[in-house]
């Protein structure tokens, strides 16, 4: 489990950074005006960051939970080994 968050961490960050960048560029690549550089742009980093934060509490909250299969085979061995079963 621990794997596949990491993997959507990664997974995440690169598809997070190669957003912000080509967002970045707009302005430089193409002619638009004023109003869409100033007003539209910053509010979709805006979202962006939001909608990042949220991924990332997610992401931490998933990693923090315990684990679904637990092994309850070495608890019946100490069990057992404490109660003196094998004597």
């Amino acid at each position: 489990m621990e794997n596949t968050i990491t993997l959507f961490r990664v997974i995440h960050r690169i598809a997070l950074s190669t957003l912000l960048l080509l967002i970045a560029s707009i302005p430089l690549i193409t002619q638009i005006n004023m109003v869409t550089t100033l007003v539209i742009l910053p509010a979709f980093l805006i979202l962006i960051f939001l909608l990042s934060v949220l991924i990332e509490q997610k992401l931490t909250t998933l990693s923090l939970n315990e684990p679904t299969i637990k092994n309850k085979g070495s608890c019946l061995i100490k069990k057992c080994l404490l109660k003196n079963c094998l004597s």
